[in-house]
């Protein structure tokens, strides 16, 4: 077999900077090759025995990074590790890459093609990588390429169609997250779920492929067979090109999100999307006939991991730990049967179905041919059992679940919301420039947790101010007055340095009208600023949180104020910068699995509060309640003022001193009333309730 690396000739210097003693700081330098040189280094450690050439296409690029020492890992609540990795802190910058390219396969044709293409800019800043050209050469008629490219615009250019000419379609093009976003249109909101960023990903890529493609549609040779897309450590979205379409799956960390794997693992290195390519590329040598590219895509990953948590070795002949990664590679090629860290994936068949997510998955089956169906009541039942049992953790751990602070989101439109939420938080207080508050509109319906869910939001970021809560409800306002007298006590706030975090409940109250209060923010809101008799004062730093009483969505909200034109709304509306949709936890008159789950993770977290001796294992936190308290907790239609009625009813049971949550542990039929339908409860806990009767998977009485 011969195995051909195209790619730059990369030299990497990097210096080290020790700060033993402040007063006499050493330095000490250490080079490694890069480029097609290192990929080379990889790939043949991982076939060996298997020879691999290089061609270096251009001349050499030398590249400075100057490192330091990071802990192997930074504990979330702030504890260090001791100090013993090398890791990049900085890049000091790298000499001019050279337009030429000499893209040839040699005399002799090449069984697996492995090619590098860099991303240069000229001058005046435009893109002039190397892909107006062909690739020289012939390749077997069974051979493979697998093409890393830092070009955003390398599919559909010549080179591109080059090559797919030359590999007879069998091309897998790998490309980083960063890479993608640089292509023309694309439209990236950030890192606020797996979902919408393997959607963004297929998206953009769906584009550039369809106009690769030849004039007469979209034939399968005009096409290459897979676009891997490294999201750095955290995951990646592999897309194979098919007859029916774009097949997409998503390899992921449910702990993670986009840039979040080393968040806790500070510092960073070169090589990560090298690491992917190395193991693709081994695992196509081994299995040509039949590759198995989302476990070579896997491996990759682990080896990335691999090289973050090793860093730079100083004390080496070679500073790049190429061997251990290599046999981590290797490890992960193999059977992983008994490997722990395994990242789970998720295919998506139908990559037009709206608003799929990870959770509705879990809770779903696909028939053959058929559409996804909601599974049956037992096997749901028995997912939810394990929820509040044992916790996320376990019964869910392929499932993303986001804590802020004590607020535990698990479905993607909540994981969104809140983390869109967080990022205009975060983003307000890091900046010394506002001049004036960041206004965010909460909306859901009473008991839903709208400000718990905001206070842990803002607990959540970690930043140099602190957050002061203020807490001011405008229906028990009469005049004016009394609103100008809250503005000076968060003004107070501010100027003693701290954030003030605002809510104004009900703020959509009746006052001398509909949504009367309205018209008194809109100065604030647009200038930071209030008058008060003839005084105009500051607001100051601050973010407003206005809770609504009236509406339980931003959508009905929108609707009524838009057609409020005396009462300012359209104004109000324009002045926010975000919105949150609370869900609330109430069924309608079918199962609804996303409130399951909201009911399931909210009563384990008040049981872990109220019920701790029901906790046997407090190390595993594995909590002994029965089933039918359970059952009935999740499956009651109504809890008459929400999480406050879940939280009361734990409240009235009878748990000191308990190990077990029994049905006798309930508070009497009579007070339980005061929260939910005490009829229906009692037949939940009896298991005579008709809404449990004749759950299956072909009659599913579930919905979401």
């Amino acid at each position: 077999m011969r195995v051909v690396v195209i790619g730059a000739d990369v030299h990497h210097t990097l210096i080290a900077l020790k700060q033993e003693d402040i007063r006499r700081p050493t330095v000490s330098e250490a080079a490694y090759p890069g480029g097609a040189a290192l990929l080379r280094d990889l790939i043949a450690r991982v076939t060996a025995p298997t020879p691999v050439e290089v061609v270096h296409a251009s001349n050499q690029v030398r590249t400075f990074a100057a490192c330091r020492q990071y802990p192997i890992r930074v504990d979330p609540v702030g504890a260090k590790a001791e100090n013993v990795i090398w890791r990049i802190d900085k890049l000091l910058g790298q000499t001019e890459v050279e337009r030429r390219f000499d893209a040839h396969l040699g005399e002799k044709a090449a069984d697996l093609l492995i090619m590098e293409i860099p991303h240069v800019i000229d001058v005046a800043g435009n893109d002039v990588s190397p892909i107006d050209m062909d690739l020289q050469g012939e390749m077997a008629e069974d051979g493979w390429a697998v093409i890393k490219t830092e070009a955003a615009k390398y599919i559909g250019s010549r080179l591109f169609q080059s090559v797919n000419r030359l590999a007879r379609g069998r091309q897998i093009v790998v490309m980083s997250l960063s890479t993608v976003r640089r292509l023309d249109n694309t439209l990236f909101i950030g890192a606020l779920s797996w979902e919408s960023t393997a959607d963004a990903i297929r998206s953009a890529l769906a584009r550039e492929l369809t106009h690769s493609a030849s004039p007469q549609g979209t034939a399968t040779s005009d096409l290459p067979h897979s676009v891997l897309v490294s999201i750095m450590n955290d995951g990646a979205v592999c897309l194979r090109c098919e007859p029916s379409g774009l097949g997409l799956t998503l390899i992921y960390d449910p702990k993670s999100i986009e840039g979040e794997w080393v968040q806790f693992r500070p510092g960073r290195m070169a090589g990560y999307t090298q690491c992917l390519v190395a193991a693709v590329a081994a695992g196509v040598a081994k299995e040509m006939a039949a590759p198995a590219i989302e476990k070579y895509v896997h491996a990759g990953i682990q080896g990335g991991r691999k090289l973050h948590e090793i860093g730079y070795q100083f004390t080496a002949p070679v500073p790049f730990p190429t061997g251990q990664v290599a046999e981590e590679i290797q490890l992960w090629l193999g059977d992983i049967a008994n490997l722990s860290g395994e990242l789970p994936k998720i295919r998506v068949q139908n990559c037009d179905e709206v608003n799929w997510s990870i959770l509705k998955r879990h809770f779903s089956q696909h028939p053959s041919g058929g559409n996804l169906q909601i599974l049956g009541w037992p096997d749901v039942r028995e997912r939810l059992m394990g929820l509040v049992k044992a916790g996320i953790s376990e019964s869910f751990r392929n499932v993303p679940a986001v804590s802020f602070d004590k607020f535990t989101a698990v479905s993607r439109d909540e994981i969104e919301t809140l983390r869109a939420v967080r990022g205009l938080m975060r983003e307000y207080g890091s900046r010394r420039t506002n001049k004036r508050p960041l206004s965010i509109a909460v909306f859901g319906a009473p008991g839903s947790g709208k400000s718990f869910a905001v206070k842990s939001v803002a607990k959540s970021i970690h930043h140099s101010l602190e957050f002061e809560t203020l807490e001011f409800n405008l229906s028990q306002f009469s005049e004016p007055g009394q609103l100008y007298g809250a503005l000076h006590q968060v003004r107070d706030c501010a100027l003693s340095g701290k954030m003030p975090l605002v809510f104004w409940d009900e703020f959509d109250c009746a006052f001398h009208g509909p949504y009367g209060w309205l018209r008194y923010f809109l100065a604030p809101m647009q200038d930071g600023k209030f008058t008060q008799g003839q005084t105009t004062h500051s607001v100051g730093n601050a973010v407003f949180v206005f809770a609504g009483g009236t509406s339980q969505d931003v959508q009905t909200f929108r609707e009524r104020a838009e057609r409020d034109l005396a009462a300012k709304g359209p104004d109000f509306l324009s002045r926010l910068h975000g919105f949150l949709n609370v869900a609330g936890l109430n069924h309608a008159g079918i199962l609804l699995c996303g409130v399951l789950v909201r009911r399931a993770v909210l009563l384990r977290e008040l049981l872990l509060v109220y019920a701790t001796g029901i906790n046997g294992s407090r190390t595993a936190n594995i909590l002994d309640i029965d089933d039918s308290v359970i059952t009935a907790f999740l499956c009651v239609q109504e809890f008459r003022f929400g999480a406050r009625s879940v939280e009361a009813i734990l409240q009235m049971s009878r748990l000191e001193g308990k190990n077990r949550f029994e049905p006798s542990c309930l508070p009497p039929a009579d007070q339980i009333d005061l929260h939910v339908n005490s009829s229906e409860w009692l037949s939940l806990l009896d298991g005579t309730a008709p809404i449990l009767l004749g759950g299956d998977a072909n009659n599913p009485l579930i919905g979401w």
